[in-house]
């Protein structure tokens, strides 16, 4: 089990993620998109206060929430993925990292000034929504609408917290995806294997941008 618990962390911290997020699936096989408790997950319930009942509030607070959760979740596992590194590295299986000074190229320059960009980008919806949450519902639908919520509010969040759906929604996602990850594991353990315990260049990387990308509600 040792050799193999790096492996079901992994594919444990993507399925709760993507668990946390599934929509699509249940909405398609309902076909009419009433979705009933039994299929009440958390972003099916986060469509039927934003879309349904037209809570705009409510529904940024609930995608906030689950954004929380999606970054404790991946914090956790990001700092025991490199508490695992540090412990290699100082058993000696993994060579640290040489600091290499080079100069700075315009084309790396060019690159970095892109992906600030495209960071921008992606940063812009995630504020919208968790500006929505602190927003009244009279602000949401005011025109112009506004960049910072005035006044503050948190009464979405006490909403949602408080109410049975919630409750009934995370049940549901937890044990969704306590099931789900018992069947990827058999399904996934090859896959998850080499991102897990092999070291090759980009690794991290790669684990890290899988994450970052399931992360957005």
């Amino acid at each position: 089990f040792p050799s193999i618990s790096p492996v079901i962390a992994l594919i444990g911290v993507l399925q709760v993620i993507w668990d946390l997020r599934v929509f699509t699936h249940i909405y398609v096989l309902q076909q009419s998109g009433s979705i009933s408790t039994e299929t009440n997950l958390l972003g099916t319930y986060v469509y039927r206060l934003g879309i349904s009942q037209g809570n705009y509030g409510m529904a940024s607070a609930l995608a906030t929430v689950i954004l929380l959760i999606t970054v404790v979740i991946t914090a956790k596992y990001i700092h025991m993925l490199l508490s695992a590194t540090q412990v290699r590295e100082n058993a000696g299986q993994v060579s640290p990292r040489q600091s290499n000074r080079r100069k700075v190229r315009p084309g790396k320059v060019i690159v970095n000034v892109l992906l600030v960009i495209t960071a921008l980008m992606w940063l812009l919806p995630v504020y919208w929504m968790v500006n929505s949450a602190f927003q009244t519902e009279r602000n949401l639908l005011s025109s112009p609408p506004k960049l910072w919520p005035s006044p503050l509010t948190t009464e979405h969040f006490v909403g949602v917290l408080t109410s049975p759906a919630f409750r009934s929604a995370l049940l549901m996602s937890l044990s969704a995806a306590i099931i789900t990850v018992c069947a990827t594991t058999l399904c996934s353990l090859l896959a998850a294997l080499a991102l897990a315990r092999f070291n090759f260049r980009g690794r991290r990387t790669l684990i890290v941008s899988i994450l970052v990308i399931q992360m957005i509600p």
